[in-house]
């Protein structure tokens, strides 16, 4: 697993440990096997939570951020303590809500909007001062509604988010660097469904998840293909019921979590859809929910920390990228070279050495969708590049 220098990358699910009577607020985290919740504040902050609309965590910093319609909060995830509490300053008075941290470029995003107005902004905002920005002064003409979905892919560079909980449905795409509509479709709802939401993009494979209800009751695990807004169940059957808490999603374990309607926190296996883990949740004395849960990891958005820098070479050329079958790496002249290939929990899926060669074809049959990091080093230098497979 890699671990940023400057942060902590630990595998833990953090949230909100919270009283609704007395607004007392914990930074918590939730053993998934157990369903114990532990506080890890040694002392509660006092704020209505009622109109909680996101929360991400910031592994370099160490930091867990939950925004409310006026206020962002920021914990320490080791002490529990409180390192900031700021007033938001909106952009023109717009709503702010969907915050998400992208590891890639270190920026909080979420998106500002009027829906009566029907615009909608990509905007950043910096959590120390509450600032918020949007990316583009020109408005994408729609609804939002950031409590059925959002999630980043950094590696396309896009916000996601669905515009409604009930059809027609759209999933929008923006352009993190520009703020512009890259993808609008709407969302083929499978026969029987009634909704689709809470969303999460997985760093692993590549795959935008959620889960659809089903008019005949209860709920599937499926997937969305953001090119043709296409959904395919993933669960074979209804599997359990949902409310609209958002999720959170293991990368390495390949384990989606949800809080279900049940009071159950319940973990569903992502390449079968059935429920892997499902347990009751066990609060701390005084509180009433557990709430806003985020898995902790960085899903190689940090070199390794004995890497200096991430180095590049003009004279390696690495092709096609995405690749189906196979991969080639190429230099301009023969070398020597090794070739090591790591997985996103930073394990060595692949290594060989290579001797006087210009080129080497890597082949990927056995390799699942996702993305990969390949080391190539000649015993002088090592070159690293993201390379990433495609059914």
């Amino acid at each position: 697993m890699w671990v940023s220098s400057s942060g902590q990358i630990d595998s833990i699910i953090y949230g909100l440990s919270y009283s609704f009577y007395t607004n007392d607020i914990y930074l918590a985290s939730i053993n998934p096997e157990s369903g114990q919740v532990t506080n890890i504040s040694a002392s509660p902050v006092n704020q209505s939570m009622s109109y909680i609309n996101g929360s991400t965590l910031n592994p370099h910093k160490a930091i867990y951020s939950t925004t409310t319609d006026s206020l962002i909060l920021g914990f320490d995830i080791q002490s529990g303590e409180m390192v900031y509490s700021t007033e938001l300053i909106h952009y023109q008075n717009l709503s702010f809500a969907g915050m998400t941290y992208n590891c890639f470029d270190t920026t909080y995003y979420g998106l500002s909007y009027n829906n009566s107005l029907q615009e909608v902004f990509l905007s950043t905002i910096n959590p120390q001062i509450g600032q918020v920005n949007p990316v583009s002064t020109n408005p994408i003409l729609t609804t939002c509604s950031p409590s059925w979905g959002k999630t980043i892919d950094p590696y396309q560079n896009i916000f996601y988010f669905l515009t409604q909980g009930f059809p027609p449905i759209y999933l929008i795409g923006l352009d993190l660097s520009t703020g512009d509509m890259v993808t609008n479709v709407q969302c083929i709802l499978p026969e029987g469904t009634y909704t689709f939401s809470s969303i999460l993009y997985n760093c692993s494979d590549s795959i935008i998840y959620g889960i659809c209800r089903i008019i005949s009751g209860g709920a599937k695990f499926s997937k969305i293909d953001p090119a043709s807004g296409n959904i395919t169940y993933i669960s074979d059957t209804a599997i359990l019921a949902v409310n609209d808490r958002p999720p959170t999603l293991d990368p390495y374990g390949g384990i989606y979590y949800l809080n279900a309607l049940d009071s159950t926190f319940t973990g569903i296996d992502i390449h079968s859809g059935q429920i892997s883990t499902k347990v009751q949740v066990i609060l701390p004395s005084g509180s009433n929910i557990f709430m806003m849960p985020v898995f902790n990891h960085s899903c190689f958005f940090d070199p390794p920390v004995y890497l200096p820098q991430v180095k590049s070479n003009p004279n390696l050329h690495i092709y096609p990228n995405p690749a189906y079958q196979r991969i080639n790496i190429e230099f301009n002249e023969p070398k020597n070279f090794s070739v090591k290939v790591f997985d996103v929990a930073g394990r060595i899926y692949f290594q060989s050495q290579r001797f006087n060669t210009t080129i080497y074809t890597l082949e990927l049959s056995n390799y699942i969708q996702g993305c990969y990091m390949l080391q190539i080093s000649n015993g002088e230098n090592s070159w690293w590049e993201k390379f990433y497979v495609i059914e």
